[in-house]
């Protein structure tokens, strides 16, 4: 949808701003996931539930997750106005569905979307093990719970949203996208790797004051897991959008939705066996092993962008925005 309604020059910063928006439901998703699993929100619900509706801290963030979903679907469908004009969704219902199929094979050879294609699965694959052993490790080393948690993923949050909102254009039209996508994936090799090691960094830390006139002093193992998850949410926002500006690149201009298709069904895959194989990795081997893979899987993908011939991308998927309707 952004491919479509922005100009190539302008797509980075598109898709930093969906990146933006993103970023905001990490920030308020997590805090609303820990209001409704604390103790008040769980009372308040299990006295107007009826009895055959669970009230408990795990339900009702499912229940508030599905009840936005629908909001979203709805929203989504009387809201959102089509991104391409008639006459070019005229032009590709009647292209040849083999001449499409073919184009994107071509892409995927000689065009660099194949390994867009894998650098997507790979750092997909990375931060789900990140996402999806991130509370135990801090139940484990720390000993938060939902609300603490919460804290932590809200503040990881606000990292992404002010970067692909408002950095990443700055820096894409100083940098490029392929300079950008090397050095965040570089950036994510040594920050998810010392993740679990945060506690041992804090050895070496003060002590951090309240940051408002009235507050907690925050423990020097807190600030070392700050220390660490403030350039790996840095690295993996720049990351992910330098990345769909690649592959914008890499496709024609009607072929950009089966591009994008591509790498987001290589993401959902990676998001499917990755915290599988990471819960196994944190039971079967250590705490630390899950969070080091996914740095490990980030070094492919510098090795494979920094071979990328990123003069093949130079002027696929130019189109001029659609206008949209009223």
């Amino acid at each position: 949808y952004i491919a479509d309604v922005t100009p190539p020059e302008d797509r980075a910063r598109g898709l930093g701003l969906l990146g933006a928006a993103f970023g905001l439901g990490f920030i308020f998703g997590p805090a609303l996931g820990g209001f409704f699993a604390s103790e008040f929100a769980v009372a308040a619900a299990g006295s107007v539930f009826p009895a055959w509706l669970p009230a408990t801290e795990f339900s009702l963030p499912s229940f508030a997750a599905a009840a936005i979903t629908g909001a979203n679907l709805v929203a989504a469908y009387f809201l959102l106005p089509e991104s391409r004009p008639p006459e070019a969704r005229a032009a590709s219902r009647e292209a040849d569905g083999e001449s499409r199929l073919a184009e994107l094979a071509d892409a995927l050879r000689t065009r660099g979307l194949g390994t867009l294609v894998v650098s997507f699965f790979l750092v997909s694959f990375a931060f789900s093990a990140l996402e999806s052993q991130f509370i135990f490790l801090t139940n484990d080393q720390y000993g938060y719970g939902a609300t603490e948690n919460a804290v932590l993923l809200t503040y990881f949050g606000v990292v992404i949203a002010v970067v692909q909102g408002g950095l990443i254009g700055p820096l894409t039209d100083r940098y490029g996208e392929y300079r950008i996508a090397i050095v965040g994936a570089a950036m994510q090799v040594f920050t998810l790797a010392a993740v679990p090691f945060a506690p041992l960094l804090g050895e070496y830390l003060p002590s951090v004051g309240p940051l408002l006139p009235v507050g907690p002093t925050l423990p020097a193992a807190v600030v070392a897991l700050a220390f660490v998850v403030t350039p790996l949410a840095f690295g993996n926002a720049v990351t992910n959008v330098s990345l769909n500006t690649l592959v914008s690149r890499s496709a024609a201009a009607d072929d950009q939705g089966g591009a994008f298709g591509l790498t987001q069904s290589a993401g959902s895959l990676a998001r499917t066996f990755g915290p599988a194989l990471a819960g196994l990795l944190y039971t079967a081997v250590d705490f630390w092993a899950p969070f080091v893979l996914g740095g490990a899987l980030m070094i492919p993908i510098v090795v494979l962008l920094a071979r990328l011939d990123v003069s093949l991308l130079s002027g696929a998927g130019e189109t001029t925005p659609a206008e949209t309707p009223e």
